[in-house]
């Protein structure tokens, strides 16, 4: 199979950053917005991962539609207070709340 794909690069504190992507366009799509699409992505790679890991939500108990978006409500206040409990520095291990 083959792909065209557009590799680009930006330096940030002194160390180069490389994002390989499938969005060619040059001129609708400059570095810098490459490199912040690239950081939302990380962002929400990281919010899986805490809903995964931190609030141990492996499986969707829920068998309804109504069922899932109150389960993932539910664990995005947990995620919610559980971050602000941590910046506030009440939280002293990663354990869930």
């Amino acid at each position: 199979m083959k792909h065209d794909v557009r590799l680009v690069g930006e330096i940030v504190e002194c160390c180069w950053r490389f994002y390989l992507t499938s969005i060619l366009d040059h001129q609708l799509y400059p570095v810098d917005l490459i490199a912040q699409i690239y950081a939302l992505r990380w962002q929400i790679e990281l919010f899986f991962r805490d809903l995964k890991c931190v609030l141990r939500m492996q499986n969707l108990i829920a068998l309804t539609e109504n069922g899932v978006r109150i389960q993932i409500y539910a664990a995005l206040i947990l995620l919610c207070a559980h971050a602000y409990l941590d910046a506030q520095g009440s939280c002293t291990n990663s354990n869930p709340v």
